[in-house]
């Protein structure tokens, strides 16, 4: 049966209405291809302690999760903090979202420690440009509120990371001047350009449609230089699973799956965020033929489909 996605309808309503919101950007901004690994990368240091505290970090999140809601491969979002040291924490989806700053980081109570930016990237080079490779992108939102003390270790890291399909969106909070962000932004000696860094005063005081503007800033064009030099940033969706999902998450904002698995046929349920049934739709394991049936909208309706895309069109 549907079930409530976060156990909190108005954070539901709240995702919903800001993936759309996404989307919107999405087309705004030209970008061709959304299917992406997305990579949260939040500051940890002194500096921060408060932000953390006082909700604006669990804020934070919310706001960005949306993104991983529409880009990510498999809806959900990997999370790192770091000070001088990191930690990889549990991922971010719609089971976790709710509470997860108090839950999963201020319980724990761990230190806070200064600023290192090297390690974490490091770290995310490793993952997933090497160890783990994916032809599709890793967009990499990446928050500070200071510079950090191994400007040197960074550079080198982002110089090497841009050979790799990862994306490095840095954002600066607060009132810094953000100077060696800027410089990254910027720097020479790179293989293609693959960062982009914007800085936000005040995050609580920016609307959901520019801060996701801002966010998407300069990723398309990234994309055209990843394409020309041969970097892989469009697989296909080879699983008809994976198709259907994709395309009825395009269509219907936030919705829910329930997969009903027999010998000869996979049913895959299709559930509005309200619980409301929008369709069930057969894939027959023999031939792979796709049918729909559609419950939302008057009288149950049967249609074959060619293919996941038609599921948009209905």
């Amino acid at each position: 049966m549907g079930v409530s996605l976060t156990k909190n309808p108005l954070l539901d309503q709240k995702i919903s209405l800001r993936k759309e919101i996404v989307q919107k950007e999405v087309i705004r901004h030209k970008i061709s291809s959304t299917a992406a690994r997305v990579v949260f990368v939040l500051d940890h240091s002194g500096s921060m302690r408060t932000m953390y505290r006082d909700g604006t970090v669990q804020d934070v999140l919310e706001r960005i999760f949306p993104v991983a809601m529409l880009f990510d491969d498999n809806a959900e979002m990997e999370f790192y903090w770091f000070d001088s040291v990191f930690r990889e924490l549990d991922p971010v989806n719609y089971d976790t979202v709710d509470g997860y700053v108090q839950r999963v980081i201020l319980s724990k109570n761990e230190h806070f420690g200064g600023t290192s930016y090297a390690p974490v990237m490091q770290e995310i080079l490793t993952r997933y440009g090497k160890s783990h490779p994916a032809p599709i992108p890793t967009f990499i939102i990446f928050i500070t509120d200071g510079n950090n003390s191994d400007k040197v270790a960074a550079k080198a890291v982002l110089t090497e990371a841009s050979h790799y399909n990862l994306f490095w969106k840095f954002v600066g909070i607060g009132d810094e001047r953000f100077e060696f962000l800027q410089r990254l932004d910027d720097l020479r000696g790179r293989f293609i350009d693959n960062a982009n860094f914007v800085s936000i005063s005040d995050l609580s005081c920016i609307e959901d449609q520019t801060l996701y503007s801002m966010l998407l800033e300069e990723y398309a064009d990234w994309l055209e230089l990843c394409r020309k030099n041969n970097i892989p940033v469009d697989a296909a969706v080879t699983s008809p699973v994976e198709a259907i999902k994709s395309a009825a998450l395009s269509k219907i904002t936030g919705c829910v799956f329930q997969e009903e698995d027999t010998p000869d046929m996979l049913r895959i349920h299709i559930y509005y965020p309200d619980n409301r049934k929008f369709g069930i739709v057969k894939i027959n394991k023999v031939n792979n033929s796709m049918q729909l049936r559609k419950l939302a909208g008057g009288s149950p309706q049967n249609y074959d489909l060619t293919s996941a895309d038609d599921l948009i069109l209905l």
